[in-house]
């Protein structure tokens, strides 16, 4: 990271917060056989923190965890929602659409419609930093961190190993 990267939480922070959601995920669907992890890949750290909230869920439980990465260009008015495995198999499953920061939700709304289209048991929202500035109606069940920041802040969410923290800039 650079000079200019203000580190608002350190590595260890950061696997605590992830531990802490696995937990909760844990907590609030302890009664279901399978979860579908829907991380979103796309310039940030969604897909990571899902790979990374998966294996937490099975340390601390006996739940089958399912991992689905979702891609699409942020910056397209219209974009294509791809999905690396068929939706159809998260018909009848509980989903947890997982991201590292929720800002505006647009990028989980466009995410959610998609997966609205399957008859899903029921969907929920994971985030490490949740930054406050909703302008869809999207919400988060899970938050690592709330962060109030400017519109003009950028957050960085890295879970590489040996660099991994959140910063501002």
């Amino acid at each position: 990271m650079t000079n200019q990267n203000k580190q608002i939480l350190s590595q260890k922070q950061v696997f605590q917060k992830i531990r802490r959601i696995a937990f909760e995920i844990y907590e609030k669907n302890f009664e279901e056989q399978t979860l579908v992890l829907a991380g979103i890949d796309g310039g940030g750290a969604g897909f990571d923190f899902a790979t990374i909230l998966a294996k937490e869920i099975q340390t601390i439980s006996k739940i089958e965890v399912k991992i689905i990465k979702i891609s699409f260009d942020k910056t397209a008015t219209n974009p294509e929602v791809i999905f690396d495995s068929p939706l159809s198999n998260t018909a009848h499953q509980s989903v947890i659409l997982v991201d590292d920061v929720l800002n505006t939700g647009k990028t989980l709304l466009l995410s959610l419609v998609e997966i609205m289209k399957q008859p899903v048991k029921k969907i929920q929202v994971a985030v490490i930093i949740n930054r406050e500035y909703n302008k869809f109606p999207v919400r988060a069940d899970f938050i690592g961190y709330d962060l109030s920041t400017t519109m003009n802040d950028h957050v960085l969410v890295n879970l590489k190993a040996n660099e991994a923290g959140v910063f501002l800039n």
